[in-house]
This record gives C-alpha cells, structure tokens and sequence, in this order.
C-alpha cells in the first residue's frame, strides 16, 4: 500500500536541490518600526556649539528579534543614491516638517502622514558600506 501521493520522488528531490542551488545573499531586510523618538545632538558649528534634532526610527527584525535603531536614509538626489541623516527640519513656524527635508522623502515614501503612522508598519532598510543598516527612502536597485 502506497501512503504517499503520486509523484516522482527524485524529481521533488531534484527541484528542492535546484531551489537551494539558486538562492542568493539577500541585502533588503524588512523591519518593524517599533518606535519613533528624537534625539538631540551636539556638534560645533563655525566655532560655536549648536544643538540639532536628529529622528531615530527603534525597529525590530520579526523573524530574529533583533533591534535596530536607525537615524539615516537612502535618498535619491540629482548625484544618485545618497545617504543622507534623518534630521528635524521644521517649516511653518515649527508646526511642519520641512517639505524637501529626507524625513519628509522617506514620509512621502511610505505615505505617513506624521511619524506616528510609522509605529507598527513595516519597512524596507539596507545596508551601507559599513554594514549599518539604513532605511529606504526611495526604490533602490536589486543589486546594491
């Protein structure tokens, strides 16, 4: 008596064999943002102290749990890909983010209306030339 369905064995062997033949190193990870905060930072400017608010998206890997903080983006300019900070710059006397800011491109990206809508969506990030991982702000080509 035959328990199994009908269906070659060695063909089934064959395409899983051909299946993990073809697999690739994959560059993109999807990650849940789990947080969004600000973080203040100090740098000289001219000489003089000056503080900038920089956005760190906290995001975790759903399937090893790992947890990434991330305060850059990979932008499209008129140079091509760029990573460029995630720094809070406001218009409108504060109440706005600014318009061509890479906060707002990666906002526009994934059609967030403020940054709240980031918590618990899913986003595509990529590694730098470092190994760091960096969100996407724009469609980046599958050979990165």
């Amino acid at each position: 008596m035959n328990i199994l369905p009908d269906y070659d064995i060695n063909t089934e062997i064959a395409q899983r064999l051909m299946d993990i033949l073809n697999l690739k190193v994959g560059k993109v990870r999807k990650l849940t943002i789990t947080n969004v905060r600000k973080e203040t930072i100090q740098k000289l400017e001219n000489g003089e102290p000056k503080s900038i608010d920089k956005i760190i998206f906290e995001t975790e890997d759903p399937f090893t749990k790992k947890v990434f903080n991330i305060s850059d983006a990979w932008v499209e300019t008129n140079d091509g890909l760029k990573i460029k900070g995630l720094w809070l710059a406001l218009q409108n006397g504060g109440d706005e983010i600014q318009k061509n800011s890479t906060l707002a491109k990666l906002m526009e990206y994934y059609r967030a209306d403020t940054l709240q809508d980031f918590v618990t969506s899913t986003v595509d990030a990529y590694p730098d030339n470092k190994n760091f991982l960096v969100l996407a702000a724009c469609k980046l080509p599958e050979n990165m």
